[in-house]
């Protein structure tokens, strides 16, 4: 279970990672220094970082307003994985005292457990609110659209 809290809680900091990764490829667009178009794209920042995310914000057909809302969700949830970082590396360095000695040391593993576990936590929860603040600002339409992205593996034919 222990190694399962791991593995999720640094998928979990990669997926905010991935998402929300800056990439600049020139130029600016017309909606407030982003843009589906010259500065962040598809062609430009490729699929991972703000290149993809504007290709999927180009295909919802967000407004400039939705973007500032939905980009400024997605840097809150940065700067919370930004946070929990220093954990993940704090657990590394519990672990490595687990097996360093000439005995097992139990309670750097549990204190390591107890550290990833509400880290793992505090990320849903900020993933949760982070989703949240996004449904807000879409309508009906758009939500089914993402929904469908999500579903098919977010990149296929959106970008």
């Amino acid at each position: 279970m222990f190694i399962g809290i791991l593995v999720g809680t640094v998928c979990l900091i990669g997926l905010v990672r991935v998402l929300t990764r800056r990439r600049w490829s020139g130029g600016f667009h017309h909606h407030g220094g982003y843009g589906h178009g010259g500065g962040y794209g598809c062609g430009g920042g490729g699929r991972r970082g703000r290149g993809f995310l504007f290709g999927i914000l180009g295909r919802l057909d967000a407004t400039p307003s939705q973007e500032k809302a939905i980009m400024g969700a997605l840097d809150e949830l940065k700067d919370s994985a930004r946070e929990l970082r220093g954990t993940v590396k704090e657990t590394r360095g519990d672990l490595a005292r687990t097996i360093s000695g000439p005995a097992f040391d139990e309670s750097a593993l549990n204190a390591a457990g107890g550290r990833l576990d509400d880290a793992s936590h505090r990320m849903r929860a900020a993933v949760g609110s982070t989703l949240g603040k996004i449904h807000g600002v879409l309508d009906d339409r758009q939500r089914k659209l993402l929904a469908d992205m999500i579903e098919s593996g977010w990149a296929r034919g959106y970008c």
